[in-house]
């Protein structure tokens, strides 16, 4: 269960200190009343996570969940807005990530590149630590354009699976909170 949610709130990062190349649009929920998730292949196979379905329904939990509250109901078939994310875990050797439910563009990798050089390869602290990340991408779906990039970061090392849940559902809220302002 912890490597689930491990890979879950994925990590990465030094990514504060620099997604410079990457694209982060800041716009707003606003005209906006319906989304869905990125349409992707029902079993996704993660070479390095264990019950992938359980990341996944609780992320996706907690993004319909901060979306509702703010007046944008979940529609499959007629949305007006796709949300995809990317995981991202991190520690002092590698940088893992879980992009099934993220594809705007090739930023993944880039994301993820990024991430690694700046967390490993630049990164001053060689102990051990667990960082997990979310990226979380809102897109226009009659623009096909990215209107939303955000991200949030936690230390994951040593925390108990218990917690895990909640704190997913903090970083969904940090990741999201500016959509709404």
């Amino acid at each position: 269960m912890k490597s689930l949610f491990i890979a879950l709130l994925a990590s990465t990062i030094m990514f504060n200190l620099g997604c410079k190349s990457i694209d982060l649009p800041k716009g707003t929920s606003e005209g906006f009343s319906s989304f869905r998730f990125i349409k992707v292949d029902l079993n996704p196979d993660y070479d390095f996570v264990e019950e992938s379905d359980d990341i996944d329904s609780v992320i996706q939990s907690c993004i319909t969940q901060k979306l509702g509250a703010n007046s944008i109901a979940r529609d499959d078939d007629n949305a007006d807005l796709i949300v995809g994310y990317l995981l991202l875990r991190q520690d002092n050797v590698t940088t893992a990530r879980i992009d099934t439910y993220f594809g705007y563009g090739k930023a993944g990798n880039d994301i993820a590149n990024i991430a690694h050089k700046r967390g490993v390869v630049k990164g001053k602290n060689r102990d051990q630590f667990e960082k997990g990340a979310i990226v979380i991408d809102v897109i226009d779906t009659q623009k096909n354009q990215l209107v939303y990039r955000s991200y949030a970061v936690r230390d994951i090392d040593g925390i108990p699976d218990v917690q895990m849940p909640l704190l997913v559902e903090s970083a969904v809220e940090e990741a999201l909170q500016p959509f709404f302002q």
